[in-house]
């Protein structure tokens, strides 16, 4: 992702894990109104091996380091 550059909204509704590959900032914004920063450091590592239909999330997530942020996310199907 370029500075600036906002994924469009997306829904989590099954496990997945990402891997951040690149330092930076992120800000993800949820459909209940959070509005999340994060800061990035390469290797950062995120599991969330419970989700399901029922418990998933949208969200979406904009670039607003300086940087470019690259991710690799594997999500699992049944």
């Amino acid at each position: 992702m370029a500075p600036g550059q906002t994924l469009p909204p997306h829904r989590h509704d099954r496990p997945y894990f990402w891997i951040v590959l690149t330092d930076g900032k992120g800000l993800s914004c949820f459909e209940d109104g959070r509005r999340v920063p994060v800061t990035y450091a390469a290797g950062d590592t995120r599991h969330f091996p419970d989700l399901t239909p029922a418990n998933g999330f949208v969200h979406n997530l904009t670039n607003v380091g300086d940087t470019e942020l690259m991710f690799v996310t594997t999500e699992f199907k049944h």
